[in-house]
């Protein structure tokens, strides 16, 4: 069994879910520059980077700010979302089975799939972190 992660490995995601942030904080008066928020934050928590960002504003975030975030996501993943370039050819040439195991929600996991063409080769088998007690680094996603 192949498997793969879905962000950043399948679906380039993680660019347009920088600039969405970049957006919102500005809106909310922090003006951080893409380069600095990935260095700060890839690979990092919501929590941990909220807690971080709210000492940076000086004040909480508001309460829809994720909402926010989620929706406008939402938005520019159906027009802009695409897969990692060579992603589709690397898996014509897996003959065996394959999955998909990531830390996105199912629901954002399969619509990411679908959008970029990738979800026909992985016959349903998308597993995310919602479905185990456990999240990664442990590996009951990869179980």
């Amino acid at each position: 069994m192949v498997i793969f992660d879905c962000d950043g490995v399948l679906v380039d995601s993680e660019v347009l879910l920088t600039d969405v942030h970049v957006t919102q904080l500005r809106k909310l008066g922090l003006n951080i520059r893409h380069a600095e928020l990935t260095e700060r934050f890839l690979g990092v928590t919501d929590r941990a980077m909220h807690a971080a960002l709210e000492a940076d504003l000086g004040a909480p975030f508001p309460d829809d700010y994720d909402r926010e975030v989620k929706a406008e996501l939402r938005r520019r993943s159906a027009r802009e979302l695409r897969a990692v370039p060579g992603a589709a050819a690397a898996l014509r040439r897996v003959h065996g089975p394959c999955c998909v195991a990531s830390s996105s929600a199912q629901a954002e996991l399969e619509f990411k799939l679908d959008a970029t063409g990738l979800a026909p080769y992985f016959s349903g088998n998308v597993f995310s972190a919602d479905v185990v007690a456990a999240g990664k680094p442990a590996p009951d996603i990869f179980l």
